[in-house]
């Protein structure tokens, strides 16, 4: 009883306080970053010993002990630096050994800190315990389709960009989730409370190819996808909610492309031509320079009923030219115009 007294004094003489980041992306090296107080008035030999748990299993993931320091009376803040060289024990291999540059992975971990006397007798003088979660910089990314993308035809491909930085994962893999988002239903709801359209628990890359196998999507119908970046059993980080449609096909309405009638010098020879519409659309083509000239729409008895001033350019001209209200159905007309050097042309022409 009275050893434990005194070991218990000995102990809150000496104090330890872990100042390392409580979440986020950290380095071996900042593992080292404690502040050490010293209460008495001895000047003390020592080192600080290190153990790191995973906090989920309770598993010992590495150990870890200091080179010797000396501790005088007052606050201390170690380092990496003053307390190198440092010796490691990885017992997962997750950590590679690359030296305290190396990042953490991902992971919750309890680091617990012992100072010790050295000598043949090391005695301890402190111990400390803290919990810390290494955290990607970054979750995955979605990529395509594109969140509210109305597509014409089913995605090939879904794509995302992994989470960062990408050194901090063992064997990075994803979980890719897509369901049907039901009427009045959220995008994140739909994840969480449907049934799974499409699921793949082990996707190696940042892309899924989607051969339709799994189901061909319904037109008109809102998909919800996510992703889920994991790092062998540990949790590493959920994508956001992106949503897509693929849209109904509505057939394209056809447009009626106008008919030109050809105005040349074997129009008059021939028989009327029949214009559907209220448009005689003619196409004439000019070897002159560009000139002005006057259309004219004559009976068949050659009494002109329209009139109309219009430019003629070179090579080929598209002339069309509104029906007055007074031209008949079922009745012969003649279109008539003259050229730059004073040669006549003409087409009959019937409005249906």
């Amino acid at each position: 009883m009275l050893m434990q007294m005194l070991f218990g004094l000995l102990k809150a003489q000496y104090t330890l306080q872990p100042t390392i980041p409580l979440a986020g992306m950290m380095q071996k090296s900042q593992l080292w970053n404690v502040l050490v107080v010293n209460n008495t008035n001895n000047q003390v030999n020592c080192r600080l010993e290190l153990t790191l748990r995973d906090r989920v299993s309770g598993m010992e993931q590495l150990t870890a002990s200091s080179s010797e320091f000396v501790l005088s009376k007052g606050a201390k803040q170690l380092t990496n630096g003053l307390l190198a060289p440092i010796q490691y024990n990885n017992i997962n291999t997750i950590f590679t050994g690359r030296g305290n540059d190396e990042l953490l992975p991902i992971g919750n971990y309890m680091a617990c800190y012992r100072l010790v006397t050295v000598g043949i007798k090391p005695t301890d003088l402190a111990e400390e315990c803290t919990q810390f979660d290494i955290e990607p910089l970054s979750p995955p990314m979605l990529a395509f389709p594109a969140d509210s993308s109305l597509l014409n035809i089913q995605p090939a491909q879904f794509t995302w960009i992994p989470p960062t930085p990408q050194q901090l994962f063992n064997r990075l893999y994803y979980e890719v989730m897509i369901t049907e988002i039901l009427p009045n239903q959220k995008a994140e709801e739909a994840i969480q409370q449907n049934l799974p359209f499409y699921i793949d628990l082990n996707a190696p890359y940042s892309l899924l190819n989607y051969s339709g196998t799994g189901g061909v999507f319904q037109k008109d119908k809102w998909y919800a996808w996510q992703v889920v970046a994991k790092d062998d059993k540990s949790y590493a980080a959920k994508s956001e909610v992106w949503v897509f449609k693929i849209k109904d096909s509505v057939p394209v309405k056809e447009t009626k492309q106008p008919t030109y009638f050809l105005l040349d010098n074997s129009s008059s020879n021939r028989g009327s031509v029949v214009v559907d519409g209220t448009d005689l659309n003619i196409k004439y083509y000019s070897y002159d320079r560009d000139y002005d000239t006057e259309i004219r729409i004559l009976t068949k008895e050659g009494k002109p009923i329209y009139t109309l001033v219009t430019k003629i350019s070179y090579g080929d001209n598209y002339l069309r030219i509104k029906l007055p209200s007074k031209i008949e159905s079922n009745q012969v007309y003649d279109f008539f115009m003259v050229d730059l050097k004073g040669n006549p042309h003409s087409l009959k022409f019937t409005r249906k």
